[in-house]
C-alpha cells in the first residue's frame, strides 16, 4: 500500500431485485473491479449467469457494465479511515444457471 495514497474502502450493500432475503454486505477496497464484484455475487448464490449490477436505481442507464472498471471508476468513494467506512447500495439481478444433468443419476 502506498502511504501517500492509502487504500480506500467502502461497504457495499448488495440488494437483489425482488428477493430481499438474499441481500448481503461486504466491505471492499474501492479498487475492486466490477468483475470481482460479480464473482462475489456468484459465490454468494451458486450457479448463476447474466449478472447485472446497477448504481442508484435498477435501470439500464445506471448499469455498471464494464467488468474491468473499479468501484472508484464508477464514482464510488470510500474512506481510508477504517472506523468511518461509507456505505453504498448497489442493486443486482441475475439468471439462474441451467442445471447440469448427471447421466449416472438418470439411470
Amino acid at each position: 500500500m502506498n502511504v501517500d495514497n492509502p487504500e480506500e474502502y467502502v461497504t457495499v450493500s448488495m440488494k437483489l431485485i425482488d428477493w430481499s432475503h438474499m441481500d448481503f454486505m461486504r466491505t471492499l477496497p474501492t479498487s475492486t473491479s466490477i468483475q470481482t464484484l460479480k464473482d462475489i455475487i456468484k459465490q454468494h448464490h451458486g450457479s448463476i449467469t447474466g449478472i447485472v449490477i446497477c448504481k442508484n436505481n435498477f435501470e439500464e442507464k445506471n448499469e455498471l457494465r464494464d467488468g474491468r472498471l473499479t468501484l472508484r471508476d464508477y464514482g464510488i468513494q470510500g474512506s481510508s479511515d477504517q472506523s468511518n467506512v461509507p456505505c453504498v447500495v448497489l442493486h443486482y439481478n441475475f439468471k439462474t444457471g441451467e442445471a447440469q444433468i448427471d447421466p449416472i443419476l438418470m439411470c
